[in-house]
């Protein structure tokens, strides 16, 4: 039986540090990857030969972008984050302590986030070789298959963000 998870108190820094992560998460995967270059390479798909790759040119450049927010994935999500909510209010700071790493390590052992960490890792470093790849390709060569094949990389990596828990201890 699953428990539900339970929502960090409002202006905790646990609650501040997701909703930033959540913001960062929307900006790289949908208003950058989703809504922009997969739209990009959709267009450039149809004429191979006449469309220029602004938009995969400035993607790849934000790779560090990227690996920082992953990098942040498994503490901001921790399990952890709960001893900061109601439920835990009548805890005092010194059991809340001494229970903080067992509840992070049961998120650990029971999510598999560090596993869906590098498999995003993985996946990032594929799309980056893919766009790469294709941008190193003269334009006048560049063909509908290329294309497809940085576009299906991308939607790997942008599904398999948007498969990440969206609130701490959803997993």
């Amino acid at each position: 039986m699953r428990a539900e998870p339970s929502r960090v108190e409002p202006h905790s820094s646990a609650d501040t540090d997701l909703d930033s992560w959540l913001a960062q998460r929307g900006l790289l995967n949908h208003d950058i990857l989703c809504n922009q270059l997969l739209v990009e390479l959709a267009a450039a798909k149809k004429d191979p030969q006449d469309h220029p790759l602004m938009r995969l040119t400035l993607w790849v450049r934000r790779e560090a972008e990227y690996r920082t927010w992953l990098s942040s994935t498994v503490e901001v999500l921790s399990l952890a984050h709960v001893l900061d909510s109601p439920l835990f209010e009548t805890w005092n700071q010194h059991t809340k302590t001494v229970f903080r790493p067992i509840f992070h390590g049961m998120f650990l052992a029971v999510s598999g986030i560090h596993k869906r960490v590098d498999e995003l890792n993985r996946l990032l470093t594929e799309a980056l070789s893919q766009g790469n790849c294709l941008l190193q390709i003269p334009q006048e060569m560049r063909t509908e298959q290329d294309f497809v094949r940085v576009h299906e990389r991308l939607e790997q990596f942008s599904s398999a963000i948007s498969s990440l828990p969206k609130e701490i201890g959803d997993f």
